[in-house]
């Protein structure tokens, strides 16, 4: 007869692992040296110009307390997260 401790054999699962959500998913994009757009977080979630726009307002500003900083480069307004420097 086994003990309770002596289960059969379970694959290790990653501690923390970075789930592929369509948040964190913006996170990542706003966080390359190159930005992302409006369109560029359009395509890679599927959502509507005002869902991104409102997410960035709602979620990255005010619920993450990131800073999102943007710059117009021709005609495209580019997004970026700002690592804060420690005081």
């Amino acid at each position: 007869m086994k003990s309770k401790s002596a289960k059969a054999a379970t694959p290790e699962v990653p501690a923390d692992p970075v789930r592929p959500t369509k948040s964190n998913t913006i996170r990542l994009l706003l966080a390359r040296p190159e930005g992302a757009s409006i369109e560029d977080l359009m395509v890679e979630t599927g959502w509507q110009a005002h869902s991104v726009r409102g997410f960035l307002a709602g979620t990255i500003k005010a619920k993450l307390g990131l800073s999102l900083t943007s710059t117009v480069e021709g005609n495209t307004r580019i997004y970026r997260t700002v690592l804060e420097e420690p005081a």
